[in-house]
């Protein structure tokens, strides 16, 4: 009999990290020959901007995505299945809702962890999910790491490891050599680090590196765009600003970088798929040591700032060091690429194993990776 998958979680729109993974499993389910219902628990508004509006339109949806939840708990069949991204804040209480008015018409309740919110903060939330589902839950985790921490909380879980390297494909691009390209792509806001990446880029400036900054991604804060509009203003020939990207265009848009910044303060961050797809790009990374991110980058290809630490005084002399490594940089790609190489590969069997569990008869044993 065809499993039926029930797969609840953020969705595009927006687009984010959360929400394009969501999207990527309801095709790997389909791949694995599940019959798949999707109900997306966003409302269509930016989870970074967290008004009361945000809030009103999310009670609403929050309804709604109720009603269809248990109308898919009582669609016709014994092999249901309920895969779950949990919210990482106060959004938690309506995951506990969810499962409380549903999960018991489920055979199978999948946990896709995607956040380390409730476990950097614990939840009295996330302490009752555990309670409600008991053995009925597997957890899925983005890395050894989130695991362990999640279990010095809450507890020894059954559980399953699945990364977001299989999203990317490693490329050998061609760099400029007479320049040290920086770059950043997100969401741009303060909360995922702009301030902080235009701060490194004027002190690589101020210390007589050749450098460049290319910025990709949505504005969504007026003061980042009067920041833009400085920058361009101030830096004409060093600053670049392309928008949103996708696709091939993303990809080209890694292809041109050295170095990628992520100081993200988003207290939610987990496993960042924009790290990845820099390294597949052939870019070393510097990033706030959030969640599953020292985990993602190895001490020879990249930096990882303490949380809460100055990362514009910590980056600039790994970009100095990096600077003067530029006239032998075959040994660092090479290794660059046989690691990313690697975590993809060994992602891609980690999901096989997942979506086999979650989706039944392993359709997907022997499919190439999915590349968001």
């Amino acid at each position: 009999m065809k499993r039926l998958v029930v797969i609840l979680g953020l969705l595009p729109p927006p687009v984010t990290g959360a929400a394009k993974n969501t999207a990527l499993m309801i095709e790997e389910a389909k791949v694995a020959g599940a019959e798949v219902i999707a109900i997306p628990t966003s409302g269509g508004e930016h989870a970074l901007q967290r008004s009361v509006r945000y809030h009103l339109r999310r009670l609403g949806h929050a309804r709604r995505t109720l009603g269809r939840l248990r109308a898919a708990a009582h669609a016709p069949g014994e092999m249901r299945t309920l895969y779950l991204v949990p919210d990482g804040g106060r959004g938690l209480v309506y995951t506990y809702f969810y499962l409380r008015f549903s999960a018991a018409r489920f055979a199978q309740v999948f946990l896709h962890h995607r956040t380390f919110g409730y476990i950097d903060a614990p939840s009295p939330w996330m302490t009752r999910i555990i309670a409600l589902l008991g053995r009925r839950a597997t957890h899925i985790f983005l890395s050894e790491g989130q695991r362990a921490a999640f279990e010095r909380v809450y507890g020894p879980q059954t559980a399953m490891i699945s990364t977001n390297a299989l999203y990317v494909e490693p490329r050998r691009p061609e760099k400029v050599a007479d320049v040290l390209t920086l770059g950043h792509l997100s969401n741009l806001c303060e909360l995922k680090g702009f301030h902080d990446v235009v701060a490194t880029f004027e002190a690589a400036v101020k210390a007589g590196l050749p450098v460049r900054l290319k910025l990709a991604g949505p504005v969504v804060e007026l003061t980042v765009q009067a920041e833009i509009n400085r920058l361009i203003e101030q830096y004409p020939d060093l600053v670049e600003v392309f928008g949103p990207l996708g696709g091939v265009a993303k990809d080209a848009f890694y292809d041109l970088l050295d170095v990628f910044l992520f100081p993200t303060r988003w207290p939610q961050e987990a496993q960042p798929n924009v790290v990845y797809e820099a390294y597949a790009g052939g870019a070393c990374n510097i990033a706030f040591g959030r969640g599953s991110i020292p985990e993602m980058i190895p001490a020879d290809l990249g930096l990882i700032v303490p949380v809460g630490g100055d990362f514009a005084q910590a980056a600039l002399p790994y970009l100095e060091a990096f600077w003067r490594e530029r006239h032998d940089p075959a040994p660092r790609n090479a290794k660059l690429h046989a690691w990313i190489a690697e975590q993809v590969t060994l992602s891609a069997s980690q999901r096989r194993t997942v979506m086999a569990a979650i989706a039944g008869d392993g359709g997907m044993t022997g499919s190439a990776p999915l590349h968001a």
